[in-house]
């Protein structure tokens, strides 16, 4: 069957009111969909903005996240935390901040209001690799331990550690996450989102490593680039970054 394709296509062309608004918003339209760390920091920061979370409150949830993700946990240890991070002004609002702008997966996210505690460490590599390193002695501060955290992959990395990382995550994935999930969550969420699919390469290649995040120093709070900003950092470079928390 033939058809004319001009008649068909003109009918369907948008006005210039419609072109217009494409035009000045193709930044939005450019990663329509994709939920990368940018936009997951944007949707976060805007809530904290909307709650006037304090700063020392900002950083101290993304501590806590970068630690441990799982916001059932978090919720059940909250207060069994040390007496003088308890005791701080803004321990209150955290806790109200986990109570009420908080949820365990992202299908329980609402735009301005709630966010889930699974994605705070992506939101922030950079900020998160820091948290873990001072929550830890410098003995834990390995390239073993640094390569399994999830955040790690988003990272300017050279291709043996991004393959490291990878191989890491499906592991994770495949071993921990679709078990562990099953019996953490209420029945009522996993009747409501589901379980886990499997580990999807494919999609940590698009996502994960196409980030390309720069550590920051603990000491200047400066950027850390790799020596060679194209191949990304080496296993040296990452140990080398972490020993420099030894001391504080």
């Amino acid at each position: 069957m033939s058809f004319n394709l001009t008649n068909v296509v003109s009918g369907l062309f948008p006005t210039q009111e419609l072109r217009q608004a494409i035009r000045t918003n193709r930044e939005f339209f450019s990663s329509f969909g994709a939920k990368d760390s940018h936009k997951l920091r944007k949707q976060l920061f805007q809530i904290f903005d909307n709650v006037a979370l304090p700063p020392d409150a900002r950083f101290f949830f993304y501590f806590l996240c970068a630690h441990m993700n799982n916001r059932a946990r978090i919720l059940s240890d909250l207060q069994n935390l040390p007496d003088a991070i308890k005791g701080l002004a803004w321990f209150g609002d955290l806790t109200n901040f986990f109570d009420n702008n908080t949820c365990g997966y992202p299908a329980g996210e609402e735009p301005g209001a709630v966010f889930a505690c699974i994605h705070v460490p992506q939101t922030l590599p950079p900020l998160s690799m820091y948290c873990y390193c001072i929550g830890v002695d410098q003995a834990e501060r390995n390239i073993n331990n640094l390569v399994n955290l999830q955040y790690f992959g988003q990272l300017n990395l050279n291709d043996d550690l991004q393959a490291r990382h990878k191989t890491a995550m499906e592991n994770f994935w495949t071993n921990t996450v679709r078990t562990t999930r099953r019996r953490d969550r209420p029945q009522a969420e996993v009747a409501r989102y589901g379980t886990p699919q499997a580990f999807d390469g494919n999609y940590y290649d698009i996502t994960t490593a196409r980030d390309k995040y720069i550590l920051v120093s603990p000491t200047t709070r400066q950027a850390v680039n790799p020596t060679d900003v194209a191949t990304g950092y080496t296993e040296a470079e990452i140990v080398a970054w972490a020993n420099t928390f030894a001391g504080l």
